[in-house]
């Protein structure tokens, strides 16, 4: 039996789509899922419809089998769906699979509580940074993120400390991708990977204030996996009238790489993500 490619759509969404591997009515099995991304909230067929673009007869099927499976439940009062118990089910799986709350949660609770912000280690999910670990403080002033959030990557330092952890020829494409959607904000999100990538060299990680909502702040860094090819980005953020940019760059700053060699000599460069 062929081994799997290690390749994934993450590098070449188009290139695997026309792979004759690629099993298309699963693959829109998986689009009816993501369209509830990222709120949950409940969803008739037709706006699943609009949402994933695929025709309304094709998403009527898929979502009945998907509640049969228990992937999505129906309301016949309100006459839409809602994500069932199986998909906690396989987040559970997830991260019981991978190690990564074992390894990342006493740390990450750690830096949570000693600057009173929120803290995260995400893993790219085609044009975000979505939180596998997240750790909160106990204060009130805190994000109302989880673990299963999605950061867009132009717009974070989470993300743009992913993306320079690539290698050079996967980045700059991700890169172009990024600055053409960006639309107006195309230059501004070009300087700023520019400067975070200066950061990263001379801090080991980058700040990036005001971008993602223009109130938040955030600091990043990123780990390069032992396997050669997973990375895993983390990142502390906050309001930013308590995680000023001055902060961030000195004493969060240097919480945030004390947590990542904690993190680090716990063994989280020995996980295998793919």
């Amino acid at each position: 039996m062929a081994r799997p490619r290690k390749t994934t759509s993450q590098d070449n969404p188009e290139f695997a789509r026309s792979s004759r591997q690629f099993v298309k009515s699963l693959s829109r099995g998986f689009e009816v899922l993501q369209a509830f991304i990222p709120h949950g909230s409940r969803l008739g067929n037709q706006e699943i419809s609009s949402r994933t673009g695929l025709p309304k007869p094709t998403v009527s099927r898929i979502t009945y089998t998907l509640a049969e499976l228990g992937y999505l439940v129906y309301s016949s009062e309100k006459e839409n769906y809602r994500l069932g118990p199986g998909v906690l089910g396989l987040a559970q799986a997830f991260s019981s699979g991978t190690g990564i709350a074992e390894i990342a949660n006493g740390p990450l609770q750690r830096l949570a509580d000693e600057t009173r912000g929120t803290t995260a280690i995400g893993q790219a999910d085609l044009d975000d940074i979505v939180y596998i670990a997240m750790r909160r403080s106990v204060s009130r002033i805190m994000l109302r993120q989880s673990t299963g959030s999605r950061m867009p990557m132009a717009t974070t330092a989470v993300g743009h400390a992913y993306l320079h952890a690539q290698p050079d020829e996967i980045r700059a494409a991700k890169v172009a991708k990024l600055a053409e959607m960006m639309g107006d904000q195309k230059a501004r999100f070009l300087e700023l990977h520019e400067r975070t990538g200066e950061e990263l060299r001379t801090n080991g990680y980058c700040v990036v204030a005001g971008f993602w909502e223009p109130d938040i702040n955030g600091a990043a860094t990123a780990f390069k996996l032992d396997d050669g090819q997973g990375v895993l980005s983390m990142n502390i953020g906050g309001p930013a009238f308590w995680l000023s940019e001055e902060s961030l760059y000195g004493e969060v700053g240097e919480k945030l790489m004390q947590t990542r060699e904690a993190l680090i000599k716990a063994g989280i460069q020995k996980l295998n993500l793919l």
